[in-house]
């Protein structure tokens, strides 16, 4: 999962400008100043971000979008301010509308840029995020996608963490089917595939999460979740109070906090 921490944003922003300086012609034509008013924006978002803001990042960053369309640092910071908001909303229609919008921007930043895996990483937490809110066909369907362009990803970078996390949820969610689902996930996927899934690569990639980006607390969550459905009580305990004990960086860490709370009520 990717944080920017603000000490950092000024030298970021001006590399932004500079790794994509432009031609005469463009600077003429006024795509310099475009370029200096999106990374701007970008820089309004990532800060929004930091103060657990995602409608406001979200709004810096389609400002940015109207500019530059196509901007891959913008559209995948999209993806992710969207992601935030779905997981915030109480209704299901809102946040699956969320999903598929934070879907459409990671899409839109690969295209932009093939060799950023940033756009791999939001658009395989994006799907993971969309088929918690579909049928189990549809779930089974994705799960397909969620892993291919979570592997894409991790070609291009080992060490991201939202890859590695999702794969370890893939595993985990594939691991908790139901029999119908399982029967399911064996026609649609194959059974090679399937089979692949297992409680210790759900543990190994989530592990490697944690190692890559160890404030992330979502990532001690969901191992925790392992551990219990692996009857593995005093590891989840470790992993939840984790949880509790690390700072909210994310908007959603708060809700991250209440479930790891409520878990630990029923131990």
């Amino acid at each position: 999962m990717t944080r920017i921490r603000l000490p950092h944003l000024v030298p970021t922003v001006l590399s932004l400008v500079l790794a994509t300086a432009p031609t005469r012609a463009e600077a003429q034509a006024g795509g310099f100043p475009a370029r200096l008013g999106v990374a701007h924006l970008v820089y309004e978002a990532d800060a929004a971000h930091t103060a657990l803001r995602p409608g406001d990042a979200l709004e810096h960053l389609e400002e940015a979008l109207r500019i530059m369309p196509d901007d891959s640092e913008a559209l995948w910071r999209a993806a992710r301010e969207a992601v935030n908001l779905g997981m915030l909303e109480p209704f299901g229609e809102e946040a699956k509308r969320r999903y598929e919008s934070a879907e459409g921007y990671a899409r839109r930043a690969r295209e932009a840029n093939p060799r950023d895996p940033k756009g791999g990483e939001w658009l395989a937490i994006a799907l993971g995020r969309r088929a918690l809110e579909v049928g189990p066909r549809s779930r089974v369907h994705l799960a397909v996608e969620i892993r291919e362009v979570a592997l894409e990803t991790l070609a291009l970078d080992s060490t991201n963490a939202g890859a590695h996390h999702v794969l370890g949820e893939w595993n985990a969610q594939i691991r908790r089917l139901s029999g119908i689902e399982r029967w399911m996930a064996r026609k649609f996927m194959g059974g090679g595939v399937f089979d692949q899934a297992s409680w210790d690569d759900a543990e190994e990639h989530l592990l490697k999460a944690i190692r890559y980006d160890p404030a992330g607390i979502v990532h001690y969550l969901d191992l925790a979740k392992v551990y219990l459905d692996v009857g593995r009580e005093e590891d989840a305990r470790q992993a939840l109070r984790e949880v509790l004990e690390r700072p909210a960086v994310e908007p959603v860490d708060p809700l991250h906090k209440q479930e790891a709370q409520d878990l630990l009520r029923r131990e």
